[in-house]
């Protein structure tokens, strides 16, 4: 990941760019009390989905940061300038953490600023449904309380996140981020949630642009509640939830990574996903022109992973249209084959996808992908 920076409304934003023309453009906002360096997991397996770029937003990470931007509301607007200021066009906007509300907002106010949204492990209910920490820093009296965090308090805070021992200039980074008092003036933005929420709550409804919302199942800070909130209020969203707890994007990068490549191909194609289950494969819908999938029984895990891909490239073939996996619980040999067959685009090239799912281990299919991969993936 490349740094760069940038001045926008009169501060210097440190982001990143893949630099690369393809389209479409993902842009990626910092968790907090990480920088956008949390994506360097699923930055690599999301190169090939399009144009990437990933912001420190004012405050938080490495971007300077004044008071008048730490709400939600101004967060939203910062980021509309953001995008047009680098010529983003309509980017699908990943927002995890407190970038979740910013990105509602400019999604509600600014319906043509962004072509989808992936939010989520922030808070995002009225009245407010956080825990832990969190809830600590939003109901203490004052900011001061937090201008004395060493940086052992700081490094143990995002130690589960990046390990010292492991990788020590990540640490450092988000450490660093938020010394000499940054800390204490990155809480006023989660300050201002008990104002701000019930804004966003009216809001929720008139967003109109497609939005996945996901939740960790054990997220210490921010219960599921907060993206079962958000689902039941944002017209057409869908709900995920993962298997991690606050750090979901570096801690399950595989399925966060996966998670985005499906928003953003539904978005941009029009396509429904499917979920696929050990006996049986069920279509949730139909594809834009009307072809469906129709369910298919299966004999084994794999056999479920094998006919599905060729049925779907078999709607490729005659619809030019393909489908793609929602989620599966499959074990490691098919579940290889369903991250090559399915997070990419299936190709015509019917006698490479029969001879690649027909793996049987691991590696097997390894040498197989080896042999079939230019052939297979563009």
């Amino acid at each position: 990941m490349q740094m760069q920076t940038a001045p926008i409304d009169g501060l210097k934003i440190r982001y990143a760019d893949s630099g690369t023309a393809r389209a479409p453009v993902i842009l990626l906002t910092s968790p907090w009390p990480e920088s956008l360096l949390a994506f360097r997991r699923v930055w690599p397996l999301l190169t090939q989905t399009g144009r990437l770029v990933a912001v420190d937003l004012p405050g938080f990470g490495h971007s300077e940061g004044r008071p008048d931007v730490l709400t939600p509301t101004a967060m939203g607007e910062f980021l509309g300038h953001f995008i047009s200021k680098l010529g983003l066009g309509k980017p699908h906007l990943v927002a995890p953490d407190v970038g979740a509300s910013a990105a509602l907002f400019l999604a509600a106010r600014h319906p043509d600023a962004v072509t989808s949204l992936v939010i989520g492990g922030g808070g995002a209910a009225y009245p407010l449904e956080v825990t832990g920490t969190l809830a600590d820093i939003i109901a203490a009296p004052g900011i001061e309380v937090f201008r004395g965090m060493d940086r052992a308090t700081l490094g143990a805070s995002v130690e589960p996140a990046a390990a010292h021992g492991q990788e020590p200039e990540v640490w450092e980074d988000y450490v660093s981020a938020y010394e000499n008092g940054r800390f204490a003036e990155s809480t006023r933005y989660v300050r201002s949630y008990p104002e701000q929420l019930p804004v966003l709550r009216d809001a929720l409804p008139g967003i109109q642009v497609p939005v996945h919302v996901f939740a960790s199942a054990d997220d210490p800070l921010v219960p599921v509640s907060n993206g079962e909130y958000l689902a039941q209020r944002i017209p057409g969203s869908k709900l995920t939830i993962l298997p991690a707890s606050h750090f979901a994007w570096e801690e399950i990068p595989d399925q966060f990574a996966a998670l985005i490549t499906d928003s953003v191909t539904e978005a941009e194609t029009g396509q429904r996903l499917v979920m696929i289950s050990p006996d049986q494969v069920v279509a949730s819908g139909r594809l834009t022109d009307g072809a469906v999938a129709q369910p298919i029984r299966c004999q084994n895990r794999i056999d479920a992973v094998s006919q599905f891909a060729l049925q779907a490239m078999n709607v490729r073939i005659h619809r030019g249209r393909f489908l793609r996996v929602a989620r599966a619980r499959v074990d490691d040999a098919a579940h290889q084959c369903f991250r090559l067959a399915h997070r990419q685009r299936l190709l015509c090239n019917e006698a490479g996808h029969l001879d690649l799912l027909a793996a049987r281990s691991q590696a097997e299919e390894r040498a197989r992908v080896a042999h079939f991969n230019a052939a297979l993936f563009q």
